[in-house]
Order: structure tokens, then sequence, then C-alpha cells
């Protein structure tokens, strides 16, 4: 994710994640944009994965977790069912998400 342009982007209703996949440019791209998401937006991303269809590993799930630990207004709200799975989280519920059940 640019360095360059995220820090001018604020108030942003959601954003994308879907970039490079080790655990420290997860967290870094997944700090970074959630300081551009205004109180009720959300962030969204890609490869919610232990590993790619290589078998490289990924560190996206490791850092989503590291991120929750440190930053516990957030909530993850949900994960699609697929093999790289995407997902969704939050400061407050998303009334249009349905519940979800896979957490």
């Amino acid at each position: 994710m640019s360095d360059v342009v995220l820090p001018h982007l604020r108030n942003l209703d959601w954003m994308y994640i879907d970039a490079n996949h080790s655990y420290d440019a997860s967290l870094a791209d997944i700090i970074t944009a959630a300081e551009c998401i205004h109180a009720d937006g959300f962030l969204a991303g890609h490869d919610y994965a232990p590993c790619s269809r290589s078998g490289a590993p990924f560190g996206v799930i490791g850092a989503i977790d590291t991120f929750l630990v440190q930053n516990p207004e957030w909530k993850l709200r949900f994960i699609t069912d697929e093999r790289w799975a995407s997902w969704i989280m939050s400061k407050n519920p998303l009334p249009w998400l349905p519940p979800c059940t896979r957490l």
C-alpha cells in the first residue's frame, strides 16, 4: 500500500486491502488504512488464508489478530467462506451486514 497517498486520505467510508501478504506488510497496511476510516466505516481485505496457491505462507491472519489485540475498539465482523477469503472489520456494528456465524 502506498505510504505516499494514504497519509493524505481521511474520513473514508471503507477501504479494501489486497497487497503484499507478508505479516509485516499486512499489519502496516491495516494500521495505516484504519487511520483513514471514519468511526462508522469499515476495512475489508482479501486472502484471509494461511498460504498462497503455491504454498507460500501468508501473514494476513496473524496481522489481523495482532491489530485486533492492539486496537480492541475494532472487531472482525465477517469472513467469506472460500479458500482465500475476504474479511471485514469495523469499530461499530454494521447494520447492513448479517451476523457472522463463522467467527
